[in-house]
This record gives structure tokens, sequence and C-alpha cells, in this order.
């Protein structure tokens, strides 16, 4: 009887600290996710303020840098066709 009572209070034990686990766990996914919007945004800004400081100083304009930009990933198309198995 003294066995199955320590048992039992094992078992209580056990199940309470799962239970507690497992609330803990909710509550760091949670702010983990807060977390990660916030470094988000910050990263987000960060590089816009980067990308706004080198295209200030650029001497070329948006149509122009965007023309280079189609015709950079259509000679990478290009190559990509070439070189497929």
């Amino acid at each position: 009887m003294i066995v199955s009572h320590y048992y039992f209070q094992c078992q209580c034990r056990i199940w309470l600290i799962d239970r507690h686990a497992g609330a803990v766990a909710k509550e760091m996914v949670a702010d983990l996710g807060d977390w990660l919007q916030r470094q988000l945004k910050k990263g987000i800004k960060e590089q816009g303020s980067a990308a706004r400081e080198v295209l200030d100083q650029c001497k070329l304009g948006a149509v122009e840098l965007h023309k280079q930009w189609l015709d950079q990933c259509s000679a990478q198309l290009s190559i990509r066709m070439r070189t497929s198995p």
C-alpha cells in the first residue's frame, strides 16, 4: 500500500511538471512570435534606409536601374537555359 501511494505521488508530480512545461512552452512560442515581428520590422527599416542611401548616391535614375535589373535577369535565365541538362 505504501508503494502504490508513493507511485501515485510520483505520477501526480510528473503530470504537474508536464502541464507546467506545456504552459511555459506556449507562452514562449507566443513571445517568440512577437520577437520575430519586432526583428523583421527593425531589419526591414534598416535595409530600406541602407538601400535608400545607396540609391541617393547612385547617378542613375530608378527607370535605368530597373532596366538594368531586367537585363540581368534575362541574361541569367538565358545562361541557365543553355547550361541545364
